[in-house]
């Protein structure tokens, strides 16, 4: 990831007062990757890990809106096409189906309230920092992701910088404050277990010959055949063994 991009997202997060982690869930990811057939570039991924409060209220930027955010971008880029859809007519235009639509739509990652688009071409080179597209009002122009974050850093600095000075306190925030909110800002892919997974952790089994134990891990999954599973457990004795489901009782 481009490291100016790194150290303005994580001043972005710094000058909010950030305290959670920068996160995204892996699934949820890959259900928005082949749902809409794109790959998202790791600035990308960094951007919406970034959680920021102020990109939700200026852009409607967030992982759960991107897809609100395509609809109402199609029906802004192509409104004779979506209301003909809308009325299960058969469009003349680029949108043919929905399917379509995912598939070869624009993919906009946020919306400002003036209907102003951010969007994301659909091929990316990998080596590059993202270049997305400002749309707004049938003029279209260029720009590198990096610049629209720091566009925005600059915005919620003098906001921050203006509330200190009506309440009588003094607020710094410039290149000093970089790479302290670079060393924070460290975005990370996670997988959110479903309740039964959660419930499976931490539980006590018993082994007949290993003794009692703790579940750590699941390892793998099998929805037909529980008993494949596989568990790693600490027992008692200090070591972790990893072994089928079907070898321990459950103690609780």
């Amino acid at each position: 990831m481009d490291k100016t991009a790194e150290a303005l997202l994580g001043e972005l997060r710094l000058l909010e007062g950030a305290r959670e982690p920068a996160v995204l869930d892996i699934d949820q990811i890959d259900g928005l990757e082949r749902i809409f057939e794109i790959s998202l570039p790791d600035d990308v991924l960094a951007l919406l890990a970034a959680r920021s409060t102020h990109l939700l209220k200026t852009w409607n930027l967030a992982l759960e809106r991107v897809a609100d955010n395509c609809e109402q971008a199609w029906r802004d880029l192509y409104a004779d096409d979506a209301r003909a859809y809308e009325r299960g007519q058969y469009p003349t235009g680029p949108i043919r189906d929905r399917e379509w639509l995912y598939a070869r739509g624009p993919f906009c990652l946020g919306r400002r309230w003036d209907g102003t688009l951010l969007l994301m071409p659909r091929r990316t080179q990998a080596d590059d920092s993202t270049v997305l597209k400002v749309w707004r009002e049938g003029s279209e122009r260029e720009r590198p992701l990096v610049d629209v974050v720091r566009d925005e850093v600059d915005q919620l600095r003098l906001l921050v910088e203006s509330h200190h000075a009506v309440n009588g306190g003094s607020h710094r925030a410039g290149p000093s404050v970089i790479p302290l909110a670079a060393q924070r800002f460290v975005p990370r892919l996670i997988r959110k277990l479903p309740a039964d997974e959660t419930r499976r952790l931490e539980r006590r089994v018993r082994h007949a010959t290993f003794g009692d134990g703790t579940v750590v891990a699941p390892r793998g999954r099998d929805a037909t055949r529980d008993e494949h599973r596989k568990l790693a457990v600490r027992f008692d004795d200090g070591e972790t063994r990893v072994l089928l489901s079907r070898y321990v009782q459950y103690l609780d």
